[in-house]
């Protein structure tokens, strides 16, 4: 669409505004003056003047967008229901042609969707595209959209977008934000000025951030204004904790963090919400001082209980932190399998029982927490029978688990019933479909586990047969062919595992070109998420074996650049980088697989792996 006047984008720089002329200043007082008289005139008690006033108002577009919004709020009805209104019919081009193809992807048709969730989805995938992409679309949001919420969410997006490494690309963002925004006088505009101006001088402005909080807290407590809420003000104290954070003020971010305890509503969700917030920032004593201003709620729900226990665990409090976790456990307890409180409980009692224990768990690992996670998957699988559908989940769920932390006999306990199980009764096989739980799925599991566990104990020949049949039954399994190339043997072994990888890696680059070509005729999503899964299979075989260890490197790379982010492809990444002895990008690349897909202990162990090699790097150089 095109727009009915110059969108912000034409409007100066601020470097520019300070040369505007005597003259321009008062056109722009005039037009101002105009813009305000003929708001006033849409509550006028002619007819004739108001309809005049709606058509003046809509030739003037987008410059009169600012004062029509505060009119929005206007104490006349009359006058605000007609801002509403004229708003609502103006026409903005979201996407300008100065903006790189995927902002224009993600913005277009963007003003027909009525759908709020939708465009929140198309703000948040704004704010990830690389190099601060969608910053000019993000600020063209924070100005225009109608949703006060939504153009709180685009401004907080750019507030959370990493630090910049120097000064001319900090300036420049800076330009962008106060030249696009223009003199809107929105909320979410007034902290993007404040941290533009934090951008230009490379500092967080704690006092003024500190002002700015407390002017929006007593426009909420005072109910002076429409604009904002105790939500907006709750995250954008957030963000500035993070922000102090960042700037290494962290008594700064501290005390803004405590700040949110009394803004924190009351419910499980939000408790649980703020909880997560506190920890995943390090801010443990917030989370503690939570607890001990609710207490009742808290010892109520097990996922609070834990996140206090972790916070003890920040605090070097382990004892405390395990107390707090059996605490949680306890909660809503499964019934013994053959106890008379289980006999009195219908299946489907003891089966929500077992999910909402099961959800817990998955919250657990997914925060690393992966004991407290086996102690509740484990209460599942020893409270419920094996025919239960959730407790043949749970068993390949705890497997999995166990796997990744290389604890083969535990894989083997969950699974071996499971399979006897499996193949003696028809219908309970039947009943399983739906699991992703397959006799031939289990099989492969089971002897790849049970050649690892020959391996640790040097039982080599029944490792290498128990890995050879493995792969027998999942030839694409490249974790099996690379725990086979890590065993030792005999030349005969050594020559039977070369050929398998050979044929493993031309088979994994045949995908690689297959999808290529599909990802060229048409890009789509799909079709992205396909390359970068073919070319992630041949960079993880060949960095774990052996290779072309450059290209491998060169294919991850590749991948992240179409899913970025991706915690499975920032590991293989590390790897690479591993492989060919860069322990400081594997470093770097591993901490955020971990902190992005903390739920797999191979991902923390791998971790670990790189940093010994680094230091050790290190210590040799010196």
């Amino acid at each position: 669409m095109l727009l009915p006047l110059l969108m912000a984008s034409c409007l100066p720089t601020l470097a520019a505004a300070e040369q505007v002329s005597a003259e321009a200043v008062q056109a722009e007082a005039e037009l101002q003056a105009e813009i305000r008289h003929w708001i006033e005139m849409l509550g006028n008690d002619s007819y004739a003047k108001r309809v005049r006033a709606k058509k003046e108002l809509r030739r003037l577009g987008l410059t009169a967008f600012d004062l029509l919004h505060q009119a929005s709020t206007h104490e006349d009805s009359e006058v605000a229901i007609a801002a509403r209104h004229l708003i609502s019919s103006l026409q903005i081009n979201w996407a300008d042609s100065s903006d790189p193809p995927p902002v224009k992807e993600i913005m277009e048709d963007y003003g027909t969707s009525g759908n709020e969730a939708e465009r929140k989805t198309r703000i948040g995938r704004l704010a990830q595209v690389p190099n601060r992409a969608g910053l000019a679309a993000l600020c063209r949001l924070v100005r225009y959209e109608t949703s006060l919420r939504l153009s709180r969410d685009a401004a907080l997006l750019i507030m959370q977008q990493p630090q910049l490494p120097t000064a001319v690309q900090r300036t420049q963002s800076a330009d962008t934000i106060i030249s696009l925004l223009g003199a809107n006088q929105r909320p979410a505009s007034v902290w993007l000025r404040v941290y533009a101006d934090d951008l230009r001088r490379g500092v967080y402005d704690a006092q003024r951030w500190s002002e700015l909080i407390d002017r929006e807290r007593s426009l909420v407590d005072g109910r002076r204004s429409l604009q904002t809420d105790t939500e907006a003000v709750l995250e954008l104290v957030r963000v500035c904790a993070v922000r102090a954070q960042d700037a290494n003020n962290q008594a700064e971010a501290m005390r803004l963090a405590m700040e949110t305890l009394e803004m924190i509503p009351p419910g499980r969700n939000e408790l649980i919400e703020a909880a997560t917030w506190a920890l995943d920032h390090q801010l443990d004593a917030v989370v503690i001082k939570m607890q001990q201003r609710q207490p009742i709620p808290f010892s109520k729900e097990p996922l609070l209980l834990y996140a206090v226990a972790e916070a003890y665990l920040g605090q070097d409090d382990p004892q405390q932190a395990d107390e707090l976790a059996e605490q949680a456990l306890s909660i809503d307890r499964l019934p013994a399998a053959d106890s008379e409180e289980a006999q009195n409980m219908t299946r489907d009692a003891r089966e929500n029982l077992a999910l909402r224990h099961r959800e817990i768990g998955v919250r657990l690992q997914g925060r690393g927490q992966f004991e407290w996670a086996i102690n509740e998957y484990r209460h599942i699988v020893d409270s419920l029978e094996i025919d239960v559908v959730v407790a043949a989940v749970t068993r390949q769920q705890l497997a999995r688990l166990y796997g990744s932390m290389q604890e083969h006999q535990a894989v083997l306990d969950m699974l071996l019933p499971l399979q006897q199980r499996m193949q003696n009764d028809a219908e309970y096989q039947r009943r399983l479909q739906n699991t992703n739980i397959s006799p031939s799925s289990l099989a492969v599991v089971i002897m790849h586990h049970r050649g690892l566990l020959f391996a640790e104990q040097n039982q080599v020949e029944k490792a290498q047969q128990s890995l050879a049949n493995a792969l027998a039954l999942s030839n694409r399994n490249a974790d099996i062919l690379i725990a086979m190339y890590r065993l030792p043997g005999e030349e005969e072994w050594r020559s039977k595992v070369r050929r398998e990888l050979d044929a493993m890696t031309t088979m994994f680059e045949e995908y690689v070109f297959a999808n290529e070509r599909d990802y060229r005729e048409s890009n789509s999503p799909t079709n992205a998420e396909q390359l970068a899964t073919a070319l992630n299979q041949y960079a993880w075989l060949v960095s774990n074996t052996e290779g072309d260890y450059r290209r491998a490197l060169r294919y991850s790379q590749r991948s992240l650049e179409l899913q970025p982010d991706d915690p499975m492809l920032l590991d293989t990444c590390g790897r690479c980088y591993f492989a060919i002895g860069d322990y400081k990008n594997a470093v770097r690349l591993q901490t955020r697989a971990v902190k992005l897909g903390g739920e797999d202990p191979a991902v923390h162990r791998q971790l670990k792996e790189f940093q010994a090699a680094l230091d050790a790097s290190a210590e040799s150089s010196s």
